[in-house]
């Protein structure tokens, strides 16, 4: 017996045209179970017994058609221990709404493209707005005005209480620690399960998706002021926020593997 950790929900919403590449991870597990003897094969992402899915209906949309053993608790989110930070909490102006900015921990290539572009779409909108961004100090020469700060590593769980919107990468953690804020966000995917992620997000209502590799400050500025300016989007974002906490996340799971009968 097993059960089945879906963290992400890339495995259970298959992206369309990847018909072949999932017909070849089918076809490369039932080689391995019949070459070890299983007569009779099994999808062994899948667990016959329960399926923890880390996220709810209000994100990834209808979820009657999975069957009674997928259990959709809502993110596994905890407290968890910040690394040392010099967060300069003193800068933050309660004046002023705040934008958080990050591209998780494995930005690669796109970080030196993304961060001035996002200088530039915000470089106007200081007399309303802050906006941390989680990224190395901004390269020498360039002007970034006062109202834009390169964080480096920001002590994410304990920012986000104050922010009013996060613009991200779509990675899963992100996205759904932004959503149990009721923060709105603006998604530019990069890879991965992260287009499917962005998609869930904009279809919920909770955020607008662009793409990074034809990322133009105009069209990133639209899309910041539009999250934050049109209540739509934060109402949208509550919604989720409200049914992960409903769903029960890390305890609701644990519940549930406790009552499995071996």
């Amino acid at each position: 017996m097993w059960v089945t950790s879906a963290s992400t929900p890339g495995e259970l919403l298959r992206p369309p045209g990847m018909q072949r590449v999932e017909a070849w991870v089918r076809d490369q597990m039932t080689a391995f179970q019949l070459a070890c003897g299983v007569s009779d094969p099994a999808d062994l992402r899948f667990s016959d017994r329960l399926v923890l899915v880390f996220t709810t209906a209000a994100l990834i949309g209808e979820t009657r058609g999975f069957g009674a053993r997928y259990v959709f608790t809502g993110p596994a989110l905890v407290q968890r221990p910040d690394r040392e930070s010099s967060f300069p909490w003193e800068w933050l102006d309660p004046a002023r709404r705040h934008l958080l900015v990050t591209l998780g921990t494995l930005s690669g290539p796109a970080g030196p493209r993304f961060f001035p572009t996002v200088v530039d779409a915000l470089a106007d909108l200081g007399g309303e707005l802050q906006a941390v961004l989680a990224a190395p100090p901004a390269p020498p020469g360039r002007q970034v005005p006062p109202h834009i700060l390169f964080a480096g590593h920001v002590p994410q769980l304990a920012l986000l209480p104050h922010m009013s919107a996060v613009v991200c990468h779509g990675g899963q953690n992100t996205v759904c620690e932004a959503l149990a804020h009721g923060l709105p966000l603006v998604v530019t995917p990069m890879r991965h399960d992260q287009p499917i992620i962005a998609r869930q997000v904009a279809d919920a209502g909770a955020g607008v998706t662009l793409r990074i590799d034809q990322l133009r400050a105009t069209e990133l500025r639209d899309a910041v002021r539009a999250v934050l300016d049109k209540p739509s989007y934060r109402a949208a974002a509550v919604v989720v926020r409200d049914s992960f906490a409903a769903a029960g996340g890390a305890t609701t799971a644990a519940d549930h593997l406790e009552a499995l009968e071996i």
